[in-house]
């Protein structure tokens, strides 16, 4: 294991606490969404500190280009789970952007 491995395997334990604190809570108060889009943004975070760090312990460039596919996935999760939770959070009611967003997102990962 390289070191410089090590600092996103401690953010993604720590990405993985707050996710797990964040579900618990929204598991208490169901009627509060804000809590399960958050923990859902951490659990994102989380596998993309994963992927960081399975990329900076790659071997070769093949293994290495395998991580960062993952980690570009990854960083889609964590702008649709980021972008649902602003909307969660601030209460916003105009929804149709981000269907159409979420939308593209799709499309771009089917190719």
């Amino acid at each position: 294991m390289n070191a410089q491995s090590i600092p996103p395997i401690v953010m993604a334990g720590i990405a993985l606490y707050v996710a797990s604190y964040q579900l618990l809570i929204y598991v208490w108060r169901r009627d509060r969404r804000e809590y399960l889009t958050f923990g859902l943004s951490c659990l994102a975070v989380a596998f993309y500190d994963v992927c960081c760090a399975g990329l900076y312990n790659a071997a070769s460039v093949a293994e290495g280009a395998g991580w960062q596919h993952l980690q570009f996935v990854a960083l889609a999760f964590v702008a649709v789970a980021f972008l649902w939770f602003i909307v969660d959070y601030t209460g916003y009611e105009g929804r149709r952007a981000l269907y159409a967003l979420l939308d593209n997102v799709k499309e771009i990962q089917a190719d």
